[in-house]
C-alpha cells in the first residue's frame, strides 16, 4: 500500500517540480492524487513502496531546507532591489480579474444589504 509523502497544497509549482525530480533522480516510485474540482481533496505525492518512504522522508527534508534556502534569498534579493509585487501591481496586472471579482463582491454585497432596507421601509 502507498505512503503519503508531500502534500502540494498551496505549494508554488518550482517547489513542487523539485521534489518529483528528486525522487525522480533517487528512483523512487511515486504518484500524484490530483485536487479535485471543489478542492475538497488534497493533491498529494504518495511513495508506491512504504519501504522507501523513510529515505524520501529523509531526502525530502534535505530538499526543503536548500529551497527554503534559496527562497528566502530570492525574497530579500526582491526587497533589496524594490522589485517585490504589490498589491496595487497585482490588481493592475490583472485588471479583469479585478473587476469580476469587484463585481462579484457587490453583487453578495448587494443581495446581503437588500433585505434588511426591505425590511425598514
Amino acid at each position: 500500500m502507498a505512503a503519503k509523502l508531500f502534500s502540494l497544497r498551496n505549494v508554488p509549482d518550482e517547489e513542487a517540480d523539485g521534489v518529483r525530480d528528486l525522487l525522480r533522480q533517487h528512483n523512487i516510485a511515486f504518484y500524484e492524487t490530483p485536487p479535485n474540482a471543489w478542492g475538497i481533496s488534497a493533491p498529494i505525492i504518495w511513495v508506491e513502496d512504504p519501504a522507501q518512504l523513510a529515505r524520501a522522508k529523509n531526502l525530502l527534508e534535505r530538499f526543503q531546507v536548500e529551497y527554503t534556502a534559496r527562497a528566502s534569498a530570492a525574497h530579500a534579493a526582491q526587497r533589496v532591489n524594490q522589485q517585490q509585487p504589490t498589491l496595487l501591481g497585482t490588481l493592475l496586472q490583472h485588471p479583469l480579474r479585478t473587476l469580476g471579482l469587484l463585481a462579484f463582491a457587490g453583487i453578495i454585497a448587494y443581495v446581503s444589504i437588500v433585505p434588511f432596507i426591505e425590511l425598514g421601509q
